[in-house]
């Protein structure tokens, strides 16, 4: 069965200077939420700013739209989606799938068959990627025929991520969150979902990716999944 964690993207009390995007985070949690309603899964969780749920009717929203969906709304301000998606997995079943979706997921992609593909692959985990290469943050930088690291602080030419993030087993990405967490206690800024794939690939795991279309083919390519061990320069 499938343990599903969606997140808002923002992990911190609104404030005034971003109060303007009110209405895009309200229509970006609303196709999430549309997401998660047609996905078969065993637990799912909304994780999102406490000032956020209040603001934006998440709750309201979770239970038309998504009515099995739990909302997890974080009190505190937290260093960014690793912190904040490891907390909503704290009792999840650590041999299940994990399938975690962000803010970017095109409205039309193709959930069933990307989550297919995805378990057909041989993978330990997978990641949706725009097709067009750049240089936009978070990207996924490739190297003969696999993903090298993912660049998530750091300007890269790459394929930027599409907010679909697959992993065999809830484990790999606990563990690697975890290293992540311990890598960076010290470092400044938000500790971003490209650092946990760095540490699962520097683990040595094989990661796939799931090239989309935003607009209108959202899996027209074949996944490429790499056919080595992963050896990683993390970036970050």
């Amino acid at each position: 069965m499938l343990n599903v964690v969606a997140s808002s993207g923002r992990y911190s009390p609104a404030s005034a200077t971003d109060a303007r995007r009110s209405e895009e985070a309200s229509s970006e949690i609303t196709s999430l939420l549309r997401h998660l309603a047609r996905l078969e899964k065993e637990r799912c969780v909304l994780v999102a700013s406490e000032s956020e749920c209040e603001t934006s009717a998440i709750g309201h929203l979770a239970s038309i739209l998504a009515p099995e969906c739990v909302v997890l709304p974080l009190p505190l301000p937290t260093a960014g989606p690793v912190y904040s998606i490891l907390m909503s997995l704290a009792d999840a079943p650590m041999e299940q799938e994990l399938l975690i979706l962000e803010p970017g997921l095109p409205t039309s992609a193709p959930l069933h068959e990307m989550i297919a593909r995805s378990r057909e692959s041989g993978c330990d985990g997978c990641i949706a990627i725009h097709a067009e290469l750049s240089t936009g943050l978070p990207c996924a930088v490739e190297d003969q025929g696999g993903i090298s690291h993912v660049a998530w602080n750091r300007p890269a030419a790459g394929r930027r991520l599409a907010g679909f993030h697959w992993f065999r087993r809830t484990r790999l990405f606990v563990e690697a969150a975890e290293k992540a967490v311990l890598r960076h206690a010290t470092a400044p800024g938000t500790l971003e979902l490209g650092a946990a794939w760095n540490e699962a690939l520097l683990a040595g795991a094989k990661v796939g990716t799931i090239p989309v279309d935003a607009v209108e083919t959202p899996c027209a390519r074949k996944m490429e999944a790499p056919t080595r061990s992963q050896e990683t320069t993390r970036i970050g």
